[in-house]
């Protein structure tokens, strides 16, 4: 007679995240020009895993007070299956604050923006030292991060 044994679950670690506050930001070289940037900073609630989480992809929708999206490029909001950003850094287990940024349509500054339903998706087995493959064929001598949508001068 055969048994099969309990095994591990492996797929993606999701978690919550909540928005401290954002603020206008210097686009990273490569964003549209007419793109309007800011950098969010969140608390990660990440009390459930056991392992710090790496690379975290973030989800969620980002709205103006009128309800529309305000995310650019966000025709017929697909920012609902889509990523909207990354968090490089170590999210440690508990609480850790993190940012990142985003890329918003033009206008609207004054309208104080809705983020729902906002998380960070992970994988276990994930290392601090993964790192995001750049597009075929970029080349920026004099900014890596260029690849990766970031400042110039924020460590990678």
């Amino acid at each position: 007679m055969f048994f099969a044994s309990a095994g591990n679950a492996i797929g993606p670690e999701t978690f919550e995240l909540t928005v401290d506050k954002y603020e206008p930001a210097e686009c990273a070289i490569g964003a549209p020009k007419n793109g309007r940037c800011i950098r969010v900073y969140v608390t990660a609630e990440n009390a459930n895993n056991t392992k710090p989480a790496y690379n975290s992809e973030i989800f969620g929708r980002v709205r103006f007070s009128n309800g529309e999206s305000a995310l650019y490029g966000d025709f017929a909001e697909a920012s609902d299956a889509g990523q909207l950003a990354s968090i490089p850094e170590e999210i440690s287990v508990n609480k850790k604050s993190a940012s990142f940024g985003i890329i918003l349509t033009p206008g609207n500054e004054d309208d104080p923006l809705d983020f729902v339903k906002l998380k960070a998706r992970t994988y276990p087995g994930m290392r601090a030292d993964f790192r995001v493959i750049a597009p075929v064929g970029f080349e920026d001598e004099e900014c890596e991060n260029a690849a990766y949508g970031l400042p110039c001068d924020e460590e990678f």
